[in-house]
């Protein structure tokens, strides 16, 4: 558990950000893309550096860009979690860091494959269209999900209050009757 202190302040988040900001602006500036192969696409792609040791800016700033990347978004849904749940308690405190680390984990592969010079346009579209197949094929799980939140942020009733619970359609009640 963090310390009240460390929870208000992030700062490991904050520095690997920026590392990993720098290593990804060190890929841009240095760097030449795999898919550059001819000294010729080289110079016209970048005149700082021989093919050679730009494809290694490339791969080092790459890989430096995904340590701290990782790094930052995993801090950063950590101080999430410990921020949030003394408002929306600890259960929704670590959905909310597990969604952060998910779609974090994914920019960054993302962001690290087009560093390197790979078309990621495919997968984002290829993983549209999964999403799309997923969300329908757990659509009622997930509204009862999101049925659940509405619930907790909510408060429509609290510990200690009486609740009738009601099963079955109206018309199956009033037969029941």
């Amino acid at each position: 558990m963090a310390t009240p202190k460390s929870r208000n302040r992030p700062w490991r988040a904050i520095i690997s950000l920026a590392l990993a900001v720098a290593a990804a602006a060190a890929s841009h500036v240095a760097g030449i893309a795999l898919a550059v192969t001819t000294q010729a696409a080289a110079s016209r792609t970048n005149t700082l550096v021989s093919l050679g040791v730009g494809h290694l800016i490339t791969i080092g700033a790459s890989i430096t860009f995904l340590v701290f990347a990782l790094i930052s978004t995993f801090a950063f849904a950590g101080w999430a979690r410990d921020t949030l749940t003394h408002f929306i308690g600890a259960a929704y405190g670590a959905i909310v860091r597990y969604v952060m680390i998910l779609t974090g984990i994914s920019l960054v592969v993302l962001v690290a494959l087009s560093m390197l010079g790979f078309r990621i346009e495919q997968l984002v579209v290829g993983g549209a269209v999964t999403g799309v197949l997923l969300t329908i094929a757990a659509q009622q799980s997930l509204s009862n999900l999101f049925a659940g939140v509405m619930l907790q942020f909510a408060h429509p009733f609290r510990v200690g209050d009486q609740v009738r619970v009601r099963s079955g359609s109206s018309r199956e009640r009033s037969r029941a009757r």
